[in-house]
């Protein structure tokens, strides 16, 4: 309920934040936003084939200012990339 109240509270008054970070907020997307049943339905059967498909790249340089730090996080095994 404290994510839904942050945000409640930056729509109301956006210049009390300079930014957030929210973990699992109690919201739910638009529903003109959501992929159709098709588009969900080959998504699954991709993940169902090849779970561990990257379908994106990582981006590299953007997440942290201390690049070290980037180049480590890339490195770990556990990290999905």
């Amino acid at each position: 309920m404290g994510g839904l109240i942050t945000l409640h509270l930056s729509l109301k008054k956006p210049e009390l934040f300079s930014g957030m970070v929210l973990i699992a907020p109690l919201i739910y997307p638009a529903a003109d936003s959501m992929p159709s049943q098709f588009v969900v339905y080959i998504a699954q059967l991709i993940n169902w084939i090849n779970p561990t498909l990257a379908l994106v790249e990582a981006n590299l340089g953007k997440n942290c200012s201390d690049i070290k730090m980037e180049i480590d996080f890339h490195q770990d095994p556990l990290t999905y990339s």
